[in-house]
């Protein structure tokens, strides 16, 4: 263990190799119960990943060379635990989960603050970070590829990064020495985020080799609730079936039948397993009367459990309220900053009534068609006469982005598509091509309040890199949207035809004539519109489970 701290330590050693002997040392150390040790060597190597993901290297690298550390955060988080310190868990989590993410939430919230302490330096930062993402390299990892177009003046690709990527370093190194910017670009500690979450609850689920806990985080500060019944084999088995099987329960036949009876099984477990001992932690322990708003839980899952439908766990043929959509509103949050501090800012009234953008694609090239979109566009258009509606041709991926720009809320019918391979590469396709999640991270949507992908996976990453949270639903929520309701796995058009017009049923109002959208009523909506088709179609879960609101706030 000593030999491990010493090279671990050394900082003349390349990152990787101090990253992964860092590990290697830690999990030792933690088998021989010395969690001390254990501790301090996962906490160098939670800090060495955001070195390790250089901004010099192409972001398909950094997602590769992430994958392959895969659990650090989530096993540093478990032995803080077990030494009695799940604040040092929180801040293992949110610095070393989502690190591609944080350049892009990080570096946009707090320009702002350097734009008044310092607009030169705030436009030098703006400059170099454009130049470095508007860098093509070639993908050697695909099965075809060319070279880009290169320059007379720039050498190589990889030459221009590292060129690029030192001197944004330097820059940053000399905007921290500047009074008030020390902490700027870095992770918040746990302070700023217990301020984040005030009155409200987050619940982290962590998931590790060692333990498995749901650590809660609120005003009072954070505390860890063991959850002795789950497993990480059992999370992954979990994430792999609703990742990669429970969209069977739509297909006919004894196949769909299976599918409908193992997502069932499932959701009593992971009401078992997770749900019910946070909800009695909580003191969430009763129905909410329908109609009514019901305690708020912000969840924010780590690992194999992002895959999980958390907001759906339950017993739902029993009786009692032995479900969270019986007990609670779910809201899903990438991390814990995700979350707009309580009271900052002037509270923006719970009612839009500008129309929406709505893009409905019911045919596009290469795939299937969806009938169901046509519909959806119909329902809106026939309660915001105003929308502006992009459909086939005109849905081009320019159209779509300077439409969003001008909205406040959007509605998409369309094909989601994740990309395992290179995930930020995912989203939306539409008529000349796919609006991707690279494209929406690099949007800045400070007026967007509400999204709906009525579209296959919206909600669902990346399996090897689950804890990058490389989601269309993520990059619309970091863009600025409050509130977007998304999908966890592909679903059949006519049950997002059915769940839709239902939601909007409950978020649309029309008051003196006037037809007007509640986007902050989104999670008590959604648990209602889950609760009613539960009721109507029991024993068809694929109806409704699939169907989660995410949030930045």
């Amino acid at each position: 263990m000593e030999a491990y701290q010493l090279a671990a330590g050394d900082a003349r050693l390349a990152v990787f190799r101090r990253l992964h002997v860092a590990q290697a040392g830690a999990v030792l150390a933690a088998r021989c119960g010395e969690t001390a040790v254990s501790l301090s060597l996962y906490a160098l190597a939670v800090e060495l990943l955001d070195s390790a993901a250089w901004r010099g290297m192409d972001r398909r690298d950094q997602e590769r060379m992430l994958a392959g550390c895969a659990g650090i955060p989530s096993d540093a988080a478990a032995v803080a635990v077990t030494a009695g310190q799940p604040e040092t868990a929180v801040e293992f989590l949110e610095r070393g989960r989502g690190v591609l993410l944080d350049r892009h939430v990080d570096d946009s919230a707090e320009l702002a603050q350097l734009h008044e302490a310092d607009p030169d330096l705030a436009r030098e930062f703006e400059g170099l970070r454009h130049d470095l993402d508007s860098i093509v390299m070639p993908d050697l990892g695909a099965d075809e590829f060319e070279l880009p177009y290169r320059p007379p003046h720039q050498e190589s690709e990889a030459d221009q990064r590292s060129a690029l990527a030192r001197r944004l370093e330097s820059l940053i190194g000399e905007i921290r020495r500047r009074p008030g910017c020390a902490d700027l670009f870095s992770p918040p500690g746990f302070a700023r985020l217990q301020e984040a979450v005030g009155r409200r609850s987050a619940v982290i689920i962590n998931v590790s080799e060692y333990r498995c806990d749901a650590i809660i985080v609120t005003s009072a500060g954070a505390g860890a609730v063991p959850l002795p019944s789950l497993s990480r084999q059992d999370a992954e088995d979990a994430a792999e079936f609703f990742r990669d099987t429970a969209e069977n329960a739509v297909r006919p036949g004894w196949v769909g039948r299976n599918a409908r009876n193992e997502i069932a099984r499932r959701l009593a477990w992971l009401w078992d397993a997770v749900c019910e001992p946070v909800l009695e932690h909580l003191g969430i322990t009763t129905v909410a009367p329908a109609g009514s708003s019901a305690p708020r839980v912000h969840w924010c899952p780590a690992g194999p459990a992002v895959f999980l439908p958390l907001h759906a766990a339950g017993r739902h043929g029993e009786p009692g309220p032995q479900a969270v959509i019986d007990r609670a509103e779910s809201v899903y949050i990438a991390r814990l900053r995700a979350l707009v501090p309580a009271g900052s800012g002037e509270p923006a009234a719970n009612e839009v009534a500008t129309p929406p953008l709505i893009v409905s694609m019911p045919e596009t090239p290469g795939q299937q068609p969806l009938p169901g979109a046509r519909e959806e566009a119909e329902y809106l258009i026939r309660a915001f006469p105003g929308a502006a509606h992009l459909t086939g041709p005109d849905a081009t991926v320019e159209a779509v982005l300077a439409g969003m720009t001008a909205h406040s809320w959007f509605h998409f019918s369309a094909h989601g598509i994740t990309d395992e391979h290179t995930p930020v590469n995912g989203g939306i396709e539409l008529a000349d091509g796919r609006l991707t999640i690279r494209g929406l991270l690099e949007r800045r949507l400070p007026g967007a309040r509400f999204a709906f992908l009525s579209a296959c996976a919206t909600h669902h990453g990346s399996a090897a890199i689950p804890d990058e949270t490389v989601t269309t639903a993520t990059a619309l929520c970091t863009a600025g949207c409050k509130y977007v309701v998304a999908t966890l796995w592909p679903v059949a058009d006519d049950h997002a035809v059915d769940f839709a017009a239902r939601m909007y049923g409950e978020l649309i109002t029309s008051g003196n004539g006037t037809p007007a959208l509640h986007p902050d009523d989104t999670p008590r909506v959604i648990r209602e519109v889950c609760r009613a088709v539960r009721n109507t179609s029991p024993g068809r879960p694929e109806r409704w489970v699939p169907f989660a609101s995410a949030g930045s706030l």
